[in-house]
């Protein structure tokens, strides 16, 4: 998921399911990337490449998965 040797706060959420809702998945997209940035980084700042408030023609959803993918900011 991460590789610390190329940037140490970048990562990828995986979200199952995204046909049941759109906006659950944002949520839980949300919810693991900032617990994953608080675990790894003390810091549940990030900034998103593609997360919870992107445009929703915009997302990545492929296969009832939506991925996003941000940058954990440290404290």
């Amino acid at each position: 998921m991460v590789d610390k040797k190329v940037s140490p706060a970048d990562f990828s959420v995986v979200v199952n399911g995204v046909s049941a809702s759109l906006d659950g998945a944002r949520e839980a997209g949300r919810y693991e990337g900032t617990k994953f940035c608080i675990e790894n980084f003390g810091s549940s700042r990030i900034e998103w490449k593609v997360g919870p408030d992107t445009e929703p023609q915009q997302l990545q959803i492929s296969d009832d998965k939506l991925t996003f993918a941000g940058t954990c900011q440290r404290p």
